[in-house]
């Protein structure tokens, strides 16, 4: 583990500022104090909305100033980077992240294939975790998140970050086998937010034929699971 000084605020940097990033931001912010950076995608609408904002303002009016870069800076030493990008998104700034002098790095997003990460990044300095956070934006960009609904909370793979986010008013828990979890749960991801997205779209239920097509796509990629040796996690029973 990489240590960090606690006599003061931390140094965080978060990569994405959707509605997670920015929640995470904001809390990290505002009640953990902490000194943030935020990094939008470069020319995005987002970028924009952050420096008109000088910050990240929420639904309430709430206005928490942060950093806003288009890009991380790779000689800063942050005590920690959040990168709450999608999957697919990642490689983009893995190079990035490589090089940086960044202490550690916390890859929030489902992620099937997380040791890749890790063996580029380094064992010592990566850690993983699964934001339980509902966070959308209005139409003048302004942030409107409720954390901890139903008793949700943001599993992590490392108690540093579990104490981090809770201090922040952002509820966390430790998930001692992050790596399986992540696993494990891509798969149930991808198949019922495709059935939710239909529904969505239709603006009714699920079908039985849909229902049907989301337990065989279940099985089947439980079954690659299995196929490339890992045991399967029980969520919220322990390990099957």
């Amino acid at each position: 583990m990489n240590a960090f000084s606690t006599s003061g605020p931390l140094r965080i940097a978060v990569i994405g500022v959707g509605g997670i990033g920015s929640t995470f931001a904001f809390h990290l912010a505002s009640r953990g104090g902490h000194e943030v950076m935020v990094i939008a995608r470069p020319g995005s609408d987002r970028l924009g909305q952050l420096l008109t904002d000088s910050g990240i303002v929420s639904t309430k009016g709430e206005h928490v100033a942060v950093g806003v870069s288009d890009k991380l800076d790779e000689d800063q030493p942050y005590d920690l980077v959040i990168v709450t990008l999608l999957a697919h998104q990642v490689d983009a700034v893995l190079p990035a992240l490589q090089r940086s002098a960044a202490r550690n790095i916390l890859f929030m997003f489902n992620n099937f294939e997380p040791e890749r990460l890790q063996d580029a990044i380094g064992t010592e300095r990566s850690a993983f975790g699964m934001p339980f956070v509902q966070a959308s934006f209005d139409t003048d960009g302004r942030l409107k998140a409720v954390v901890g609904a139903a008793g949700q909370k943001t599993k992590l793979s490392d108690q540093r970050w579990v104490d981090l986010f809770s201090q922040a008013g952002l509820p966390a828990v430790l998930e001692t086998d992050m790596l399986l979890w992540l696993r494990c749960h891509a798969p149930l991801c991808v198949a019922f937010e495709s059935i939710s997205i239909a529904g969505v779209r239709r603006g009714t239920g699920a079908s039985w034929k849909e229902a049907l097509n989301i337990a065989h796509g279940v099985y089947e990629s439980f079954r690659l699971v299995r196929g490339h040796g890992y045991r399967l996690l029980s969520f919220g029973k322990g390990v099957a």
